[in-house]
């Protein structure tokens, strides 16, 4: 079974859970038992700024919904960052047993249709194309340069989304202007 923690995207306050049995899994998917994540403000920003422009929301909305339905639930899946081991595989690159990091939704389980899989991880297919590729990437720990102690997983489930968002603001001020003074940052964090 999948147990999936479920919020209302627009009265957070507003959550639950919910079970579904595991579908099939078909030629060359995976799928990964998540072990642990963390949840923070960075998620709370994430579910915040779920729906346009950013879209939080569709990177699992499919979990909650039939394919008829995609984008329309009153209820959602908040991403978050965490690691996941290969439970089972139908894909001849990725073996049982793999552990990997990257962007999770809050539930036990997950499967994906893995793209460009190699020794260094794989990328995930989203349902809505314009979500950005960033969060698609799963890395695996055997050969991540970042990942060098299991005791550090819980410092890099907090540090490295925040690292990874920081060089991306610089290099979007670069290209935006060339002659910015002075950036302030803000956060959903206290």
């Amino acid at each position: 079974m999948q147990r999936l923690f479920t919020v209302n995207k627009t009265v957070l306050s507003e959550f639950g859970h919910w079970s579904r049995p595991l579908p099939s899994l078909t030629q060359n998917r995976v799928r990964l038992t998540i072990s642990k994540f963390a949840f923070t403000a960075n998620n709370m920003t994430y579910a915040h700024a779920g729906g346009p422009p950013l879209n939080y929301w569709h990177f699992y909305d499919h979990l909650t919904l039939n394919p008829s339905q995609r984008f329309t639930s009153k209820q959602g899946v908040i991403p978050v960052w965490g690691f996941a081991e290969v439970t089972q595989s139908r894909n001849p690159a990725i073996s049982e047993g793999t552990r990997f990091y990257g962007y999770y939704p809050m539930s036990n389980t997950i499967d994906f249709d893995p793209t460009k899989p190699s020794l260094h991880g794989f990328t995930s297919p989203r349902y809505d194309p314009a979500l950005a590729a960033v969060y698609n990437t799963y890395m695996n720990t055997a050969t991540d340069p970042f990942y060098t102690d299991p005791a550090g997983e819980s410092a890099m489930m907090i540090f490295r989304p925040l690292f990874l968002t920081s060089f991306m603001l610089a290099d979007y001020i670069e290209r935006v202007t060339s002659n910015v003074e002075q950036v302030v940052l803000t956060s959903a964090s206290r």
